[in-house]
């Protein structure tokens, strides 16, 4: 016969990492990100895009092309990128130079609106990492059929 897993102590285990990685800083690409922050999930892909496209241009124009169809993530990085340029007093790649006409012409389509993949990215990390640990600490199962079973994923994470 197994033992079965103390949920209680599970729960409160689960609490515990949440604040952890809401408010505990992690440096994940050089930067320093809370996973649980959605701001630090939208600053992260916004600083791999750019750093993407200064390294390569055609990476470059790729981006703006996403920014042109209204890729909201891309379109910021791009015009964080254009400004950084300006401030700088640096000629604008042409990619970036395209895009700035565009932007300036009001040809860029309105981003999608709602929620976006990246706004979720480090929390979704965050929550497969906390369940690994549930699991492993506490000797939960990954997945269970029937609602009488405890396991990782039934723990309350949110």
């Amino acid at each position: 016969m197994t033992k079965a897993p103390d949920v209680i102590a599970a729960r409160v285990r689960a609490d515990e990492l949440v604040a952890f990685f809401r408010d505990t800083p992690i440096e994940f690409f050089g930067i320093e990100v809370r996973l649980l922050a959605k701001s630090d999930n939208r600053r992260l892909a916004v600083t791999v895009m750019k750093r993407l496209a200064i390294s390569d241009e055609a990476q470059m124009g790729e981006l703006v092309d996403y920014a042109r169809q209204g890729w909201g993530l891309a379109a910021t990085a791009m015009r964080e990128l254009i400004a950084e340029h300006a401030e700088r007093g640096k000629p604008l790649p042409s990619p970036l130079l395209v895009l700035s006409v565009d932007l300036a012409a009001r040809r860029i389509p309105a981003g999608i609106r709602g929620q976006s993949k990246a706004d979720l990215f480090l929390r979704d990390v965050a929550v497969s990492i906390m369940v690994e640990k549930l699991i492993e600490e506490f000797g939960l199962k990954a997945t269970a059929r029937g609602g009488n079973t405890a396991t990782g994923l039934g723990i309350r994470i949110s």
